[in-house]
C-alpha cells in the first residue's frame, strides 16, 4: 500500500502516469525504461523488485522519485553515454528524489543514513553507481544541490 501512496504523491507532482512492472528476479531494487506497445506508443516503466525493496517508507518514496527523476530528466531514451554522463544523470535522479522527499514529509534524515550505512556495501544495490572514493556520493549530492539550485528553480521542478 506504501508504494501506491507514493506513486499516487508521485503522479500528482508530475501529472504523468508511469507504469510499474514487478519483476521478483531483478537483482535491481528498481530501475527506469521504457517499451514500445503494440499500437508502437512508448510506455515508461519502472521495473521493481518488492523482495530487494527495504521496508521503510522514506527509502521507498526516495528509490521511487529516484527512478522518476530519470523519467522526468528522459534518461531513458539514450543509455549508451560516458560513465561521466551516467554518474551526472545519477545525481540528477538523485537530486529529483531529494526534493520529492523533503516536499513531502519524508524523512530526508533516514535516507542520507541509510545512504551513509550503505555507501561501500558492494552488494547494496539501492545506489547503483556508488564508488569507494574519498568523496561519498553524498557529498556530491549536496554540492549538487546548491550549484544546480538556480536551474532547479528556473526548471520549475518543485512545486
Amino acid at each position: 500500500m506504501a508504494l501506491n501512496n507514493i506513486l499516487n504523491k508521485l503522479f500528482i507532482k508530475t501529472n504523468i502516469y508511469i507504469e510499474i512492472k514487478i519483476d521478483y528476479y531483478s537483482t535491481e531494487i528498481a530501475l527506469s525504461t521504457i517499451y514500445t506497445d503494440k499500437f508502437k506508443r512508448i510506455i515508461p516503466v519502472i521495473v521493481v523488485n518488492p523482495r530487494l525493496m527495504p521496508t521503510d517508507e522514506n527509502l521507498k518514496a526516495h528509490i521511487l522519485a529516484h527512478e522518476y527523476g530519470h523519467h522526468i530528466y528522459k534518461h531513458v531514451f539514450d543509455c549508451n553515454v560516458s560513465h561521466e554522463e551516467r554518474q551526472r544523470r545519477e545525481d540528477e535522479a538523485d537530486l529529483y528524489a531529494h526534493n520529492f522527499v523533503c516536499d513531502h514529509g519524508y524523512n530526508i534524515n533516514i535516507v542520507r543514513n541509510n545512504f551513509l550505512i550503505n555507501q561501500h556495501n558492494l552488494n547494496s544495490k539501492i545506489y547503483e553507481s556508488i564508488q569507494s572514493t574519498n568523496n561519498s556520493r553524498l557529498y556530491i549530492i549536496d554540492n549538487f544541490i546548491k550549484n544546480k539550485k538556480k536551474q532547479y528553480l528556473y526548471f520549475n521542478i518543485k512545486n
